[in-house]
């Protein structure tokens, strides 16, 4: 830039121009070659106001007269810019993950994100603010959402469903599309409107074990066996076992044993197991009309009070404490 100065002084000294003149000129000359190269850098016309510290008035038009004969081509940056996009976007489709493309290209993982779907031409223009130029997730999907919507199914069933036709995405992107399409779908509305039923575990616990029907009824735990057919096989388990011992029979016990191994419940199976490692006790307790409950209740309830005592009294304290526990009064004996 300064041997083109020295040139034109030289050639317009050997014209011998004023000197005033001269030095306008050269200022002028000086000023668009300073705000073509600053036009190349992608400064903004605010910035080129303050680096060449015009008025507002001046770099307007120089700016926009460059705007307009370079608005078609890309800059280098740019270019740049769509290289890098094209590169990521090949290597995602041949299968490396975003973590392995990161170390390939050298990059951050943000930016990958940021550049991995879309047209390379948009967004190498794009600033990278306004998402407008990027292609969505959903796009391949979006027309079996409205079907699936106007059917009347909710976020989840439809989640699973594009899930199984290769749906990449999250479930929060498919909640936000789904909330701009509600109006698509009346059915969806209604199903948004009506409350919902809970249930406790501890209430379909009481059903299956003693037939509580308190805070469930037959038609209630019809669904929930539509939801959860596991929970039918539980209650045919406990119904099965209980008909053991009413009519005391220990061929059902067998069958009961072989039927219920092959259960794809593991603490039913678990059960069905154990019964064959004592069975000749399962068989005895089955048949008889006796049981050592009671011997059981008194040994629990000893041991509890040995466990209270423990590091604070010894044998004599401790068998007071018991006879007390039962009620058990002894004459007392004088030791004259």
């Amino acid at each position: 830039m300064h041997l083109l100065f020295l040139k034109l002084y030289l050639m317009l000294f050997k014209l011998q121009i004023d000197s005033i003149c001269l030095i306008i000129l050269c200022m002028q000359l000086k000023m668009l070659l300073t705000v073509n190269y600053l036009k190349r850098l992608i400064y903004r016309k605010n910035k080129i106001v303050k680096k060449m510290m015009f008025s507002k008035k001046r770099p307007k038009r120089k700016v926009k007269k460059n705007r307009t004969n370079n608005e078609k081509e890309l800059t280098d940056y740019q270019k740049r810019l769509r290289e890098f996009i094209v590169e990521l976007q090949l290597l995602y489709k041949e299968g490396y993950s975003k973590s392995q493309i990161v170390k390939m290209l050298k990059t951050t993982y943000k930016r990958v994100r940021k550049y991995l779907h879309g047209d390379p031409d948009l967004l190498c223009k794009s600033d990278g603010r306004s998402t407008c130029n990027k292609e969505s997730i959903l796009d391949p999907y979006k027309t079996r959402i409205k079907r699936l919507l106007s059917e009347g199914n909710n976020y989840k069933e439809i989640f699973k469903k594009i899930k199984l036709d290769g749906y990449p995405g999250k479930y929060t992107i498919l909640c936000d599309y789904c909330s701009s399409l509600v109006s698509y779908s009346s059915k969806a509305k209604l199903r948004k409107i009506q409350p919902k039923q809970y249930v406790n575990r501890s209430d379909i616990f009481k059903y299956l074990w003693s037939g509580n029907k308190e805070k469930i009824n037959d038609d209630i735990f019809g669904k929930v066996v539509l939801k959860h057919p596991k929970v039918k096989e539980i209650q045919d388990c406990i119904n099965n076992f209980r008909e053991i011992f009413d009519k005391k029979n220990i061929s059902l016990l067998n069958e009961f044993i072989n039927k219920y191994k092959k259960s794809n419940i593991k603490s039913i199976s678990g059960f069905a197991g154990g019964l064959t490692k004592d069975k000749k006790a399962v068989e005895n307790s089955v048949t008889s009309q006796y049981s050592n409950g009671f011997v059981e209740g008194n040994n629990n309830r000893l041991k509890l009070i040995k466990r209270q005592m423990y590091g604070r009294a010894k044998w004599p304290l401790l068998k007071a404490k018991i006879i007390i526990k039962n009620d058990i009064f002894l004459p007392i004996i004088n030791q004259d």
